[in-house]
């Protein structure tokens, strides 16, 4: 009920959409919620979405990343996972996968996280810029 996107994110998203570029969501939210949430907010950007499902192991463990890079045949050195967290960092790290820090998420900005992240997004539009 209280759920609403970041300021400025869906205008990014369908912009990179527009522009032919794929978008994924991985979560540890649980599957059902996560397919209701994109849905509502987010409807046709997205090319597939997963969350948790039942006797998965959760993020940081990069199976369902690997599941899209392998399902969907992206180039690892053309893909970024894109997070706000330490176990984003660790998801990405974990999938061979560079990771752009979104600043304004929900994340803990640790020392570890901000020099690890590759790229550091300060607002939802850094992302056309780094991915353009």
């Amino acid at each position: 009920r209280h759920t609403k996107p970041f300021n400025g994110i869906m205008e990014s998203l369908k912009y990179l959409k527009n522009h032919g570029i794929s978008l994924f969501v991985c979560t540890n939210k649980p599957d059902a919620y996560a397919q209701i949430i994109v849905s509502r907010f987010f409807p046709s950007l997205f090319e597939a979405v997963r969350g948790l499902r039942e006797g998965e192991e959760p993020k940081p463990n990069p199976a369902i990343v690997n599941y899209f890079v392998d399902s969907f045949r992206l180039e690892k050195k053309e893909t970024f996972f894109v997070g706000d967290s330490i176990t984003d960092l660790k998801t990405a790290f974990n999938s061979g996968l560079p990771l752009a820090l979104c600043l304004w998420g929900y994340g803990f900005y640790e020392g570890t996280l901000l020099k690890e992240a590759k790229m550091l997004l300060a607002k939802p539009k850094d992302l056309e810029k780094i991915i353009l």
